[in-house]
Order: C-alpha cells, then structure tokens, then sequence
C-alpha cells in the first residue's frame, strides 16, 4: 500500500483502499460483492465489499458512505465511512448478517 495525499471525494478514497488490498501481494483480497459498487455518487450509495480469504480464515470487509446527525449538544451533521468486518456475507440482501464489527472514520462534519 503507498501514500496518497491531495483533494479526493470520498467515493474514491473507498475504491482505493479496496483496490489497493486486491492488488496487494498474497493474493487473499478479493471482491465479495460484485453489485456493490460506488459508481452511484449520491447520498449514501457509495459503498463496497471486498473477501479476504487465507485458508479457511475468511472474513468481508464493507466500506459504506454514511451521513450522520448528532443533536447531542447542537446539530451537527457528518459524513464518514462505516468499516464493517463479519464472518459471513448475504449477496442477495448485500448485508453482514451474523459476527461483525464496525467502526466510523469521520472525514467532515459541520456544526
């Protein structure tokens, strides 16, 4: 993996990671969800799936735009990335339905 730095949407920053694990050496990263794409860049549309198998270790990874609202002290509003990590992938439903982890990486957010 390198570094890259500059201006990008956020739609972009997710094809790159995950194109930068399918590339990357071993061969374990590949696409989990071929219908999971960013190609539509509105709202939350952007998102993608990608498997990484060694052996019988198997395990999705789903990167998804998020918007969010917090009214906690005043409204603020943001826009991130969910990180979800799960044993197991439904293509039709395109979810992670049982042992998954997910975090938030926020990347702007306005008060």
């Amino acid at each position: 993996m390198g570094y890259t730095s500059g201006a990008k949407i956020i739609y972009d920053i997710i094809d790159e990671i995950c194109a930068a694990l399918i590339a990357s050496s071993g061969g374990y990263w590949s696409n989990g969800d071929a219908t999971w794409t960013t190609t539509t860049k509105t709202n939350e549309n952007g998102r993608r799936c990608i498997k990484y198998t060694n052996g019988a270790e198997v395990i999705y990874w789903a990167f998804e735009i998020s918007n969010v609202q917090n009214t906690w002290y005043t409204a603020q509003y943001g826009r991130g990335i969910v990180i979800t990590a799960s044993a197991t992938w439904d293509s039709g439903t395109h979810t992670y339905p049982v042992s998954n982890q997910s975090t938030y990486i926020p990347f702007e957010a306005v008060e």
